[in-house]
């Protein structure tokens, strides 16, 4: 009978528990709805004072429906007010609706003609979907060379979609390329540098610090091109050169003339050898 009631207790428990995590996030979803139908009344009143900014927010509002029934009609109509006033995202939220149809007819052309506005303004969105609009030939003649024009205006903003348009993916050979490097720059700097022990004196010392450091770098390199790939920083043959492009080239030449000063080392070693 005793098992009984601590079974009951540690069901109630748990059910208790339970409950109230299912009320705190039903506060918590209803906190948050208070709060955007709040901010919404506050853009809609700076949007009717003629607030280019807030008239783009409050359609941005209305088009994710958040704090507002969604309705694409207002958001178009508040894109436009903005739009008309110069404003990139209310342009590109113009170019946006009619791109995808929404609570309007599909119509590319009209979608080019406000991306293309948005874009000439720096609007990073706007510069990708331009490009991808070229891409593809929407509404308009297919231009690759174009569509990769205006994914490096948007790639050089750190937009996303742009950066990994112009990317490219590591294949398994450069996995494999990579992770050679990475256990060769381990064991250079372990199993070579810091085992042997020689007179400091000695161009042996030099060369297994020189060693040392040929493991660093190439540790360098490997985690350098990881994070490059991860982040859609290498850009595919016939892209354009980026500031990461640059690097490593720059860690690439310090490799080179590392191995060859190595080399040099080497040599200078055997040739004391000989000599005593």
């Amino acid at each position: 009978m005793r098992s009984f009631w601590k079974i009951a207790v540690l069901v109630l428990c748990v059910a208790l528990i339970c409950a109230a995590a299912i009320a705190w996030q039903s506060y918590k979803a209803h906190a948050n709805q208070a709060k955007l139908a709040e901010d919404a009344r506050t853009r809609s009143k700076r949007a009717e004072q003629g607030d280019a900014t807030a008239q783009a927010e409050l359609a941005n509002i209305y088009y994710q429906g958040q704090g507002v029934p969604q309705n694409y009609g207002e958001a178009l109509r508040w894109y436009r007010k903005a739009a008309d006033q110069g404003n990139g995202e209310g342009q590109f939220g113009v170019g946006a609706i009619y791109y995808h149809g929404q609570g309007v007819q599909q119509d590319y052309t009209e979608a080019l003609r406000w991306y293309r506005k948005a874009a000439d303004q720096g609007y990073a969105k706007a510069q990708y979907n331009l490009g991808y609009m070229y891409w593809y030939g929407q509404g308009l003649p297919q231009n690759r060379a174009e569509a990769v024009n205006w994914f490096r205006k948007a790639a050089d903003q750190g937009d996303l979609y742009a950066l990994r348009a112009l990317s490219r993916q590591p294949s398994t050979f450069t996995k494999s390329v990579l992770l050679g490097e990475l256990l060769g720059g381990i064991w250079l700097v372990y199993f070579v540098s810091f085992t042997a022990q020689v007179s400091a004196t000695s161009p042996r010392n030099a060369r297994q610090k020189a060693i040392a450091a040929l493991g660093f770098l190439l540790l360098l390199q490997a985690g350098l091109l990881w994070y490059g790939y991860a982040h859609y920083m290498i850009r595919s043959p016939g892209y354009g050169a980026s500031a990461f492009t640059l690097i490593r080239w720059l860690l690439n030449v310090a490799l080179v003339l590392l191995l060859v000063y190595i080399i040099r080392l080497g040599k200078r070693s055997g040739a004391q050898r000989e000599v005593n």
